[in-house]
């Protein structure tokens, strides 16, 4: 069934492309390199004594936040290019942002070792941060 006016054969293909083993392997990579990046934010908050998570989350100019703010420009400047009278109410389909949330989920499903603890630093950890503060 299509989803946002696109023909059956285009989100076959894009599935298809979620699927490649090539590009998951770049993705797991790019969430372990992402994942990393946070660990050692999360170790310098620490010891400039801003201890738990809670507090890490709301440190300026963390690398989640970093990424969020990349996405937002990138989504109105796309949007803008496309349709100069585009009106922001109305769904806009296959956006980077959706793709890049649509490669976290594929990366959860395929590679969670199923275990009720996840390290958050790795690429499913990762990708389960991402998607939360996408949510919020």
């Amino acid at each position: 069934m299509p989803t946002s006016g696109m023909p059956a054969k285009t989100v076959i293909d894009i599935i298809d492309a979620l699927e490649y083993e090539p590009a998951i392997r770049l993705v797991d990579r790019l969430l372990c390199g992402i994942g990393t990046r946070m660990c050692f934010e999360h170790i310098l908050a620490s010891i400039n004594g801003k201890g738990n998570d809670r507090e890490y989350t709301q440190t300026e100019d963390n690398l989640v936040d970093i990424i969020i703010k990349h996405l937002i420009v990138t989504e109105h400047v796309a949007l803008i290019d496309a349709d100069p009278r585009y009106s922001f109410t109305k769904d806009p389909g296959w956006t980077v942002t959706s793709m890049f949330m649509e490669w976290l989920k594929t990366i959860i499903i395929k590679r969670w070792d199923h275990k009720a603890e996840i390290n958050k630093w790795s690429s499913v950890g990762t990708a389960i941060i991402l998607l939360d503060k996408f949510r919020g």
